[in-house]
């Protein structure tokens, strides 16, 4: 009688509690594959093979999953508990040690977090969208839930004006504010919580540190002209020089130092060529999008990037259904403070078809081949800068309008012009035409992880439409290798970085770039501090000696690193190089 029943609850189908457990598998695996993504965060498999998993075992019919009842914070939190209980007793072990040595506060942090880590909320007072009023339409449960009970409203809500790159109409969307705003994603997933913690251990807390959400969405200009955000920071500065007597630290992640460093621009033109170095301490540039990331192409021309294409067809099947490519990629270009990751420096700093600067000793490919397109007959390939100029003549005219009025892409070595630069807003994003403030006094810090597969270019196809254009092209997830050349994951060509931004980004500023005083004026003293991935199986976050673009934020080298420059003792970090970053930069003409 056991074995009849055992029988007949396998073939009936999941039950509502396993049908709650695949639509939190599937929530997961849209923050693995499409937020994830977005996060440069390519740890995602650990979600792509749960989902896999549950859709496999189950045969679910997706479209008809019951949604009235689940608990995505229970299953996200679940992910990592094993690993963070394992491994809570050193959430504030770096800032208890360094207390114990004698280190104590000095000069206010604040903290300015990367593409997609701060919360957004919200205001929208419509009757027909009053139910996500103060609601976490990025970040947190509610997202997912957003998400996956109605999506339309969710991406009208996102999605910005394409003239103005502002709200749409009706709509108010918001970032969050406070230290929880970008403490942690997802529940037990963390962004800038352990460094928080660390700094708390030595005796910050909310007096002198501050963390500088902002809407990642929009543009630079127009983070000043809705948010008012960069005269908010410029405030904060001299708060902090006013009321502690002391200059402040700046600590960016990822996208984050692109932002600072726009800032610095506008603040000297707003405020006067003195400004940065009477109240700018340090500028510590964590895992810094600084020259742009190669996966930002793909992701605005095609919706995909290796979050999205190497996972398991039943996820890929879920992921399109909830989610499809074709509205991803206008979402996508409708984010505008996403373009200022698109590669900065052309041909000189991402090469061509014959050469490029990061290429592998001993191949017979170069990595200056950005997109290849390969047919019967033969493989049409374009370079980085060519790919670049497609996209801004094939996408929409106001696309084109936003990106011209806030964004450059080029390289310039003439001191007349970077000078004149200097006074663009539209280049205060690339550090290859304008030249970082005279302060002899700020120092800078380039600290990022080395020794994870990144994606660097992509093998592509047309997508069986009736003109075979670029514009209807797809990752060619059929090749997975390449002779004598490099790793090719699912199309995606595997360069040398930190699992999301490769290493001449990473890098290239600080060993090449601001060694050049036409873009380093003051001569502001360079470290760089590299950390070699070198994870601990045991724990999902990678452990304390994790390089990973996210995941580094909770490394013991990071947390000392910023604890020590906060605490004015930044000579104590020192240069470690274990990456080939200086024969990279050496072969750039800088």
């Amino acid at each position: 009688m056991s074995d009849e029943k055992s029988k007949k609850d396998r073939t009936e189908g999941p039950k509502k509690s396993t049908v709650v457990v695949v639509t939190v598998s599937i929530v997961a695996a849209l923050l693995a594959a499409f937020i994830g993504g977005l996060l440069l965060d390519p740890s995602a498999h650990h979600f792509h093979a749960a989902i896999s998993e549950v859709v496999e075992r189950y045969s679910v019919d997706l479209p008809q999953l019951d949604m009235a009842e689940w608990n995505v914070n229970n299953y996200v939190s679940g992910l990592f508990e094993s690993s963070r209980r394992i491994f809570e007793s050193r959430d504030f072990q770096v800032g208890r040690e360094l207390a114990a040595k004698g280190y104590k506060p000095k000069h206010p942090v604040i903290l300015l977090p990367g593409l997609v880590t701060t919360g957004l909320e919200s205001w929208t007072t419509t009757e027909e969208d009053e139910s996500f009023f103060r609601q976490r339409l990025w970040g947190t449960s509610s997202m997912f839930r957003a998400i996956m009970t109605d999506k339309k409203k969710w991406i009208r809500q996102m999605t910005l004006d394409p003239v103005t790159g502002l709200d749409g109409k009706g709509i108010r969307v918001r970032a969050a504010e406070g230290l929880d705003a970008a403490s942690y994603f997802a529940a037990g997933y963390w962004v800038w919580n352990r460094i928080i913690q660390n700094l708390a251990a030595v005796g910050y807390d909310l007096d002198m540190m501050y963390l500088a959400s902002y809407d990642w969405r929009l543009s630079m200009s127009n983070l000043e002209e809705r948010d008012h955000y960069f005269s908010k920071l410029k405030d904060r500065f001299e708060q902090n020089l006013r009321i502690h007597g002391a200059k402040s630290v700046l600590v960016t992640h990822s996208m984050g130092g692109t932002v600072g460093y726009y800032f610095l621009k506008w603040v000297e033109n707003n405020a006067g060529a003195d400004w940065v170095d009477k109240h700018v301490e340090a500028l510590t540039l964590v895992a810094s999008t600084m020259l742009g990331v190669p996966k930002s192409m793909a992701a605005l021309m095609t919706g995909e990037m290796r979050e999205t294409v190497d996972v398991p067809d039943a996820l890929e099947r879920v992921l399109e259904m909830f989610l499809g490519a074709d509205e991803r990629a206008p979402l996508f270009r409708s984010w505008a403070g996403s373009a200022s990751l698109i590669p900065k420096g052309g041909e000189t700093i991402w090469g061509n078809l014959t050469w490029a600067p990061d290429d592998f000793p001993g191949t017979n490919r170069t990595f200056g081949s950005f997109f290849d397109y390969k047919t019967e007959n033969a493989t049409e390939s374009m370079d980085l800068t060519k790919s670049i100029d497609w996209l801004l003549e094939h996408a929409p005219e106001t696309y084109r309008n936003m990106l011209a009025s806030n964004y450059s892409f080029g390289f310039e070595r003439d001191p007349r012009k970077i000078a004149r630069n200097n006074k663009d807003q539209t280049k205060w994003t690339n550090p290859l035409e304008t030249s970082l403030p005279n302060a002899p006094n700020m120092k800078i810090f380039c600290i990022y992880g080395y020794g994870l597969p990144t994606e660097r270019g992509y093998y592509m196809r047309h997508n069986d439409q009736p003109e075979q254009t670029h514009r209807h092209s797809r990752i060619d997830t059929s090749v997975v290798s390449d002779e004598g050349a490099y790793n090719v994951t699912a199309g995606c060509k595997d360069g040398d970085g930190d699992g999301t931004v490769t290493l001449v980004s990473l890098g290239g500023m600080c060993t090449g770039g601001w060694k050049q005083r036409r873009y380093n004026p003051g001569n502001s003293p360079l470290t760089v501090h590299e950390i070699l991935h070198e994870p601990d199986a045991l724990d999902l976050r990678g452990g304390e000696k994790t390089g990973q673009h996210v995941d580094i934020l909770g490394s013991r080298d990071v947390n000392e690193a910023i604890v020590k420059i906060a605490t004015g003792n930044g000579d104590d970090v020192g240069d470690l190089f274990v990456s080939p970053i200086r024969e990279y930069s050496s072969r750039i003409n800088w």
